[in-house]
């Protein structure tokens, strides 16, 4: 295992505890703060509903604001209706890359934009440099476009990257295809995966039960003479 040059991180249920989107309280949020700007603003909660993984709050707010008014009120649903509270660790582990040089970015499934994640995660205490959403690219893991568009803002090959993220099929599956090292956080509380399709090997991944377990796995790959 190699000492990684960059980490990569899945958002929900790996930086963050998630629970359900309230999109009701969001809604009546876009409402009370836009009123007669967004007379449409509580058919946020149904217009999520059943639409394809394209749709996302920015497009849909676009089409009834001007961009800058659209971004903030972006903001206010991610603010309104997210209920996420930090990984224990996960702020600590944070720090110690950060005091390490390592660079750290995010890779999302989500109907929030990179920029959204951007000014609301340091709220919560948990700064990255930057967060590649599914809003953004139009691609979603396990596609590898969306790993190797985080790659590009790295501007790092692939073999020095680590993904960690809880998800087999969504992160470790699309990270070792798009060419990183998987770290699959959760570790052994997840059900282990059958073998491939056909019979075909399974990608490879370290395991981390929690961020105390991924620091550690970083600092043995780091130690001298380790390769």
């Amino acid at each position: 295992m190699y000492a990684p040059r960059a980490i990569l991180v899945d958002i929900g249920e790996t930086l963050f505890k998630e629970q359900p989107m309230d999109w009701r309280a969001a809604a009546e949020a876009l409402a009370a703060r836009f009123h007669a700007l967004l007379p449409g603003a509580r058919d946020l909660e149904a217009a999520q509903e059943d639409r394809p993984d394209t749709w996302t709050v920015l497009a849909w707010l676009e089409t009834m604001l001007p961009a800058p008014l659209a971004a903030e009120a972006e903001i206010l649903v991610w603010e309104a209706g997210v209920r996420m509270e930090p990984m224990p660790g996960a702020l600590e582990a944070l720090a110690a890359f950060r005091a390490a040089g390592i660079p750290v970015g995010a890779v999302s499934n989500t109907r929030f934009s990179g920029r959204a994640y951007m000014e609301v995660l340091p709220r919560r205490g948990l700064a990255v440099d930057f967060v590649v959403s599914s809003a953004d690219v139009r691609a979603r893991k396990p596609d590898p476009a969306i790993f190797r568009a985080a790659l590009d803002r790295l501007g790092l090959p692939a073999k020095d990257v680590w993904f960690v993220g809880d998800s087999y099929e969504k992160d470790v599956l699309g990270a070792a295809a798009a060419g990183l090292f998987p770290v699959r956080f959760g570790g052994p509380r997840l059900a282990r995966p059958g073998p491939g399709e056909g019979g075909s090997p399974l990608p490879s991944c370290a395991e981390a039960a929690d961020w105390a377990a991924v620091l550690a796995l970083w600092k043995g790959a780091a130690a001298p003479g380790v390769s």
